[in-house]
């Protein structure tokens, strides 16, 4: 599959329910290899990523909002901030992160569809 298929993997999950309004795959780098909309800088990105490995991040600034972290385990992290959602997937040499707006696309709908992406891209060993 395309970077712009998968892309659409995380708008809408596989029953075509819209789960995000903003998604992009990245390389650890910060390297763009899929933004459905404003690329995200690399240090952007980075900071993202760090909330794995920094058990202190509490919360992450993502375009110009501060996002508090509600829930992360070993590769993926949920954020909130107001109605919007934010889920970040770590995954074998890459990041997905993937917005959404609240009420018309639920968090839950955000957190299947970069799961079901996540799990594709490291069963294909992308970024390895």
């Amino acid at each position: 599959m395309s970077w712009e298929d998968w892309g659409r993997c995380l708008k809408e999950t596989q029953t075509g329910a819209i789960a995000a309004n903003e998604c992009g795959i990245y390389s650890l780098e910060g390297l763009p290899w899929y933004t459905s909309n404003k690329q995200l800088d690399s240090e952007t990105v980075k900071e993202l990523a760090k909330v794995f490995s920094d058990a202190s991040v509490c919360s992450v600034m993502y375009r110009g909002s501060k996002y508090f972290k509600i829930q992360i385990d070993e590769n993926m992290a949920k954020f909130k901030c107001s109605e919007r959602g934010l889920v970040v997937g770590l995954g074998n040499g890459f990041i997905l992160v993937a917005e959404t707006d609240g009420p018309s696309n639920p968090l839950c709908n955000c957190v299947v569809a970069l799961n079901h992406v996540l799990q594709a891209l490291n069963n294909a060993q992308i970024g390895q």
